[in-house]
């Protein structure tokens, strides 16, 4: 009976460790792996669409055209899209953008008339540029994600991380 108890543990214990350790298609053996760095392009599909996006550089900002960050700085992004799919692709849909802290404090992207907005409407085939503004609190590093509905996990990568040296300060 021991045998036979000892036997089923084991078969268990191995289809645990078998199920934890499974890669998924896209997956990477480091986690670290799945995150871009500036100038590198994620990739998206979704049901929103499919398209490559870019964030080209991050500018550090104490004061930004007459205005102060509530935050410690302002961080501007210029970012490139380029629509790979079908369909026409909404600017706004896709630039939703949240930066967080390493210390989890969250600022969500501002739409402005100060800005180079991304234009509401991206044809197939089209790239376009535009500018992505945020104010945050002073960290060491950060990470940003764009609002990506319904997207398949296997064929997007759109997370990026920088630290503070990776910006430059204006």
């Amino acid at each position: 009976m021991k045998k036979v108890l000892v036997l089923i543990i084991a078969c268990l214990s191995l289809s645990i460790m078998t199920a934890c350790g499974g890669k998924t298609a896209g997956s990477s053996d480091n986690e670290g792996d799945l995150l871009l760095k500036i100038g590198e392009t994620g990739i998206v599909q979704s049901n929103t669409g499919n398209y490559e996006m870019k964030v080209h550089k991050i500018q550090r900002l104490e004061e930004y055209k007459g205005r102060t960050p509530v935050q410690d700085y302002f961080f501007l992004l210029d970012i490139e899209i380029k629509n790979t799919g079908d369909s026409v692709l909404l600017g706004k849909d896709i630039t939703r953008a949240t930066l967080l802290s390493k210390e989890n404090k969250t600022a969500e992207n501002w739409y402005s008339d100060f800005l180079t907005l991304v234009p509401d409407r991206i044809e197939p085939g089209e790239t376009v540029h535009g500018e992505v503004f945020f104010d945050q609190e002073h960290s060491e590093e950060y990470t940003l994600t764009f609002a990506i509905p319904l997207s398949d996990p296997d064929k997007t990568e759109h997370i990026w991380t920088f630290h503070l040296d990776d910006t430059e300060l204006n």
